[in-house]
């Protein structure tokens, strides 16, 4: 197969960005075990925003939200649970006016109907099944019944756009012939 100049340099960029989260990794593997523990992943998250530590909150959604039943990171657990957090750093007054607006029950959290309404505004207003709502809740809430931070919201958020490009993905790729 043939690949053309711009592929290869997509591909490049892949690499390069693969060879930038293993050197941030193993900055933070101080026990050289291939994973990082809660010490390793508080510090990453310290430093990621400017020496303000995570609250306990926020590292017990990134280690089970994240990570494995030892509450360690691989490589990949720890890439997307960092570009999680950074976008959560980045968009933190923007997430917790989301907050604000759907929360109606004014207890400063999103129950699982504001969650709904919530995924309906980042559908374009196109409901949500029910179903659709508990997958996004279990995998974003530490109680598992409500979003109660910025971070888990950002991870609600996330698994949300996740499910959603797959579902186009799916329907593009059906191979379907109407004749």
């Amino acid at each position: 197969r043939v690949v053309d100049l711009a592929e290869a340099d997509a591909l490049l960029e892949v690499l390069d960005e693969i060879r930038r989260w293993k050197r941030l990794f193993k900055k933070y593997d101080d026990r050289r075990m291939g994973v990082l523990g809660k010490d390793q992943v508080r510090k990453v998250m310290s430093d990621m925003n400017c020496g303000n530590r995570p609250s306990p909150h926020e590292l017990e959604v990134i280690m089970r939200c994240y990570g494995d039943e030892a509450h360690t990171l691989t490589l990949l657990e720890f890439k997307q649970a960092m570009e999680c957090w950074s976008s959560c750093v980045r968009q933190e007054q923007e997430l917790r006016a989301s907050i604000a607006h759907f929360n109606r029950s004014g207890i400063g959290k999103l129950n699982r109907l504001e969650l709904r309404d919530y995924l309906v505004h980042l559908n374009g207003g196109v409901g949500v099944s029910g179903e659709e709502v508990d997958s996004v809740l279990a995998g974003s809430s530490i109680s598992g019944d409500e979003i109660s931070s910025p971070l888990e919201l950002m991870r609600a958020t996330s698994l949300w756009h996740a499910r959603r490009a797959e579902r186009r993905s799916e329907q593009s790729s059906c191979g379907c012939i109407i004749s």
